[in-house]
């Protein structure tokens, strides 16, 4: 018999594998027998007894035969509350009714059946159920029957008025309850609820409440007959209706906080035939890892599968169902000849093998089997994952039947191959081995009685033996299979990579054209093995072909659209197609940089053609040094370095038998059994983040510092392997550096390289500004012999196709590097002027927005001009300097102008001002123009000046003017210095000379002058000082007329003293 369990089982099963120290054995379905009974309970509320009920009660049930008029004329109470009291006591079922036929009255039987009526009105109205509507509705019967009984009693024959003489009642157990407790039970609510009773415990249990839920119950007792376990049920529990203390109990447990109360109770008919059901229900054996310890843990059959944990309970007593159970779980199970005994700790139920293959999903790596079907047999359930793993991943059959080598299957391109090698003692029979376990059928021994002990099947898992056997599997291929067959065993990255390096390198063709043809095969070969298993190929196709071909097929346009032609028409990410685009640009690049390099360079880029094609090996440092020199990164050596860090990762993970897996599982691998160090492995960490940041970053490349760091962290790994005989591991104390730059033919092929690839791909393809660009900063020709104007508009011409490439920033460092050298080749100008081609250089420069640059140079060449000498070499200077002040800044010609007219030397003739331009005038600026006239004007307003110099000299201005008038603007700043001289020698004479000079000056000199601002302040100076000389001659006169007024006063005082 095969082991079986159903899905909602396999749930229950999962809630029983969580439990500490037990392990789960098999789960079986089963029904446990019930009887189920509605009962209507009418709850209540308990209060005192009034004193009125009380008494009412005392006296029914003291005197025989006692009426309702009794209690009247014995207690003198009005017969309505007494009617009213008595119908309390009838509700809360203290008293019963005593009926007498001789004494009917003929309308008694309606008034019975008004009353009866009007009581269950009462009743509900009591309970205090329903809506409002249903309480109005209720209220208005109320009157209405109330009515109908006043009328029928007013037609009663006078003998018959005295209802209340016929009124009987005796007390019966709850009012002599009542009697003794002082309390009665006032009904409040009546509900319906379902009780089960176990019908082999006897125990009543409420549906809907903590034990059983609502929809726990199903109808009828299935036959004995069937496959299912069930319970065995006693007869004196068949048919035992719930007594009011079972309800109350089982009420109470669910409302702990109050007291249950019950009125009455009634048993109902049950829907279910002689009220028998039962439950559904998954039993779970469990068995304790060191007691061995039976526990059973039983589910109702229900989409969340809650515990019944009573019944548990019930299974663990020592006379309880137990050993039935037990039994019918053995039976469920296969027999477990053959198989070998285990320890419960390493037990699990043999139903879940497909769940737990199922982890195996996300993994990678072989399936190897040695005649599964002896262990599936013992499982009547599908095995999908199990299937999809058979049929999805490469297995590795074991056969006794093969003796050495090993064959290699696969029937058709969309199923993974499989090998059958000898079996060599590898694994028994009835095995499976993979990365996350070995599976095998065993059993467990657990004692049944105190005699005999029971044998169980279980399925037998252990992750470390799984790992060892696919590791000793792998490793024993390893050294007989081909890259192909390798990968396809193991569907390792590692293995993939190796794969694709030997058919890269077994291209035998030498013509561009058959090498693309032989990877278009290799790519379609590709696809049909690597692309069901969902791993990246084609990155590194591409990148181990172009570190072989780049010469031969990307040296031509033609040659990179065949190959990018076939990256496009690959199935394969985008994310994967930009990645290869970024390797065949750095190839490319690399070629372009290789073509425009001059024959000086020749030897180093032999070299790394050697070195990129496996021809020629130096040390790894050396290796990532020569690529930086050349290339402007370290992307290529990078690769190299963690290819090979992979491969010695693999290695020491194929020695120690263990399974090969992605970098990260066998890093965490290599650690857990101690090969790396804790140091190590976060060097190894730290590595595997840069890696993984570089290979899947399409734009980025590697730069020579994380390179070293990652070259001294793989050469670190290597110790822990055989000594590697290789040049490039190679070691030495300093290691060699290289240096190169480009000429100026180089750069220029270059850039026009650049620019036929921006115009053929630039519209389908980005192109990288730090690869192309920003890595010639340090690599730009030493020297130019000329501004390469033609080279910015090549670069011009490449930034406005819009493919990624923005010229301006290397286009503006070679303008400036070149305009520089060029402009200390320039010879110095005899005169102060630019040469044409400078002017024509600074506007080439001006159009590439380099006009600061420009005037640079132009002042840098004029501030080599020396400085002109006489006052004619000055004027000449200045007067032809109009196209020369435009390209640079005017001040500094200013400046050395001034310089010059300051001079001590530099002697200025007034006649000789004449041959300055009126636009020479301006450019030379306004204190050059008033120094250089206020020298011509030294002679006479200079050192040893007189008023007849400065009279020579006004004639001598007056005469310049006339035939100067530019001159005149500028005479017109020095007109106070002028009449300031003039007053200086004026204020050395007296002013009687002065007036005299000025006179002359203002009547005849200037008369007829065009120096009319002079003139002007000169009356202005004769007009104060007439004004000057009249107020001094008025003040001398009332000094007189006040000195003769002051002798008068003194004679005559003198006169009258005398008297």
């Amino acid at each position: 018999m095969a082991a079986t369990c159903s899905e909602s089982g396999l749930k229950a099963m999962s809630d029983a594998m969580q439990l500490q120290d037990k392990s789960t054995i098999h789960t079986v379905d089963g029904h446990w027998l019930m009887q189920v009974y509605p009962v209507e309970v009418t709850h209540a509320r308990q209060r005192s007894l009034t004193l009125l009920e009380h008494y009412i009660l005392k006296a029914l049930n003291a005197i025989p035969e006692c009426t309702a008029r009794d209690i009247i004329n014995q207690f003198g109470l009005d017969p309505l509350l007494v009617d009213s009291t008595l119908r309390t006591l009838k509700l809360c079922n203290t008293i019963d009714s005593v009926e007498e036929p001789d004494s009917k009255n003929p309308n008694d039987d309606s008034i019975l059946a008004l009353n009866k009526e009007l009581k269950d009105v009462l009743e509900r109205l009591a309970v205090d159920g329903g809506n409002e509507e249903e309480l109005d509705e209720l209220k208005r019967k109320r009157s209405v029957l109330q009515q109908q009984i006043d009328q029928l009693n007013q037609t009663t024959e006078t003998k018959d008025e005295d209802r209340f003489t016929r009124m009987k009642f005796e007390v019966n157990a709850l009012g002599k309850e009542a009697l003794v407790n002082k309390y009665l039970k006032e009904p409040t609510e009546m509900k319906i609820y379902s009780f089960s009773r176990c019908m082999t415990t006897g125990e009543v249990y409420m549906v809907g409440g903590n034990a059983l839920e609502h929809d726990a119950i199903e109808g009828g007792w299935p036959g004995k007959g069937g496959t299912l376990w069930q319970n065995k049920p006693k007869g004196k529990w068949s048919q035992v209706e719930p007594t009011r203390g079972e309800i109350e109990r089982v009420l109470s447990s669910l409302h702990t906080n109050e007291v249950v109360e019950i009125n009455t109770i009634e048993v109902l008919e049950s829907p279910h035939e002689n009220r028998e059901v039962h439950l559904p229900l998954h039993f779970t054996l469990t068995v304790g890892h060191e007691d061995r310890k039976q526990e059973w843990l039983v589910h109702l059959q229900r989409e969340h599968i809650p515990r019944i944990r009573w019944i548990e309970s019930h299974l663990q007593q020592l006379n309880s169902q137990h050993p039935s159970l037990l039994k019918h779980l053995a039976n469920s199970l296969p027999k477990p000849k053959g198989m070998s005994q285990t320890s419960v700790k390493n037990a699990s139920p043999l139903v879940r093998l497909d769940r737990v293959v199922a982890q195996e999903r996300t993994q990678q790596g072989i399936l190897v089997v040695h005649e599964h079907e002896q262990l599936t047999r013992l499982i009547d359930m599908p095995l999908s994952s199990l299937d999809n793993l058979l049929t999805s991943r490469t297995m590795v059959c074991l056969s006794k039947q093969l003796k050495k080598n090993y064959k290699f299957q696969q029937t058709d391109d969309s199923m993974p191959p499989s090998f059958t090698i000898p079996s060599n003692n590898i694994m028994a029979p009835g095995t499976i081995a993979m990365g996350t376990g070995f599976f095998e059928a065993g059993f467990i021994s657990i004692p049944f009685d105190s005699q005999k002990e029971l044998r169980l099947p279980v399925l037998c898992h252990s992750k470390d033996r799984g790992r060892k056997t696919v590791a000793k599997v792998d490793e024993y291929l390893r050294t007989l299979l081909s890259p192909e067959h390798l990968f396809l065993m193991t569907n390792a990255l590692a293995d993939l990579d190796q794969w694709i390096q030997a058919m890269i390198s077994g291209i035998k063709s030498t013509k561009m054209e058959e090498i693309l043809r032989d990877l278009k095969d290799i790519q379609a070969k590709l696809s049909v093995a690597v692309g069901p298993v969902g791993l990246g190929y084609m990155h590194t196709a591409v990148k181990a072909f172009v570190d072989r071909y780049a010469s031969i097929c990307l040296n031509s346009t033609q040659g990179i659209k065949g190959l990018l032609e076939i990256v496009d028409n690959c199935h394969i990410s985008p994310d994967e197609k930009a990645d290869c685009w970024a390797t065949i640009e750095r190839s490319i690049h690399a070629v372009a940089v290789e073509t425009s390099s001059s024959e000086k360079n020749s030897d180093l880029f032999t070299l790394w053609t050697a070195v990129r094609q496996r021809k020629q090996a130096i040390p790894w440092e050396e290796m990532a040094n020569l690529e930086d020199t050349l290339i402007g990164n370290c992307t290529m050596t990078r690769f190299e370095v963690n290819r090979h860090m992979e491969l010695i990762v693999k290695d020491l993970i194929i020695g120690n038998r263990r399974q090969v897996s992605d970098l990260a599982g066998m890093l965490s691998d290599l650690r857990k059994i101690g090969i790396i160090n804790e140091k190590l492995y976060a060097e190894l960490k730290k590595t595997k983040a840069g890696r993984n940041i570089f290979t899947h970053e399409h734009d980025m490349d590697a730069d020579l510092p994380h390179t070293l760091e990652a070259i001294k962290t793989m050469r670190l790994l290597a110790t822990l392997t055989d000594q590697i005989e290789d040049p490039r591991w190679a070691t030495k104390e300093e290691y060699q550096s290289f240096s190169w730059n480009f000429s100026v033919e180089g750069i220029n092929q270059y850039f026009n390289q650049c620019l036929n690839l921006a115009k053929t791909f630039g519209k389908e393809y980005k192109f990288s500004q730090a690869l192309w660009f920003d890595s010639l900063q340090s690599r730009l020709p030493v020297s130019y012999s000329e501004i390469p104007f033609e080279l910015a508009k090549t670069l011009q011409n490449i930034t406005n196709f819009k493919c990624g490439l923005e010229g301006d920033l290397i286009k503006e460092k070679i303008l400036k590097e070149a305009a520089s050298g060029w402009a200390q080749s320039l010879e110095t100008p005899m005169q102060y002027a630019i040469p044409s081609e400078v002017i024509e250089a600074s506007k080439e420069l001006s159009k590439h927005g380099l006009e600061k640059d420009a005037k640079n140079i132009a002042e840098a060449l004029l501030k080599q001009v020396e400085k002109p000498t006489t006052l004619k070499a000055l004027l000449d200077e200045v007067n032809h300097a109009g196209e020369t002040l435009e390209l640079i800044t005017p001040q500094n010609a200013i400046i050395r102008w001034k310089r010059t007219i300051e001079d001590n030397e530099f002697i200025v003739e007034l006649e000789d001002l004449g041959q300055a331009e009126e636009d020479a005038l301006t450019r030379m600026g306004k204190t050059n123009t008033e120094n250089l006239l206020k020298n011509a004007l030294k002679q006479w307003f200079g050192k040893d000046y007189s008023l007849q110099s400065i009279e020579s000299g006004i004639q001598a201005i007056d005469d310049f003017i006339t035939t100067n008038p530019e001159w005149d603007r500028i005479l017109s700043q020095l007109e106070n210095w002028m009449s300031e001289r003039c007053n200086q020698v004026l204020n050395k004479g007296t002013e009687e000379n002065m007036l005299a000079w000025l006179e002359k000056m203002t009547n005849k000199t200037l008369e007829t002058t065009i120096l009319t601002r002079f003139k002007i302040k000169l009356q202005t100076t004769l007009m104060n000082l007439e004004r000057k000389i009249e107020r001094a001659k008025n003040n001398d006169e009332g000094k007189s007329k006040d000195k003769a007024q002051s002798g008068k006063k003194r004679k005559k005082s003198k006169g009258g003293k005398n008297k």
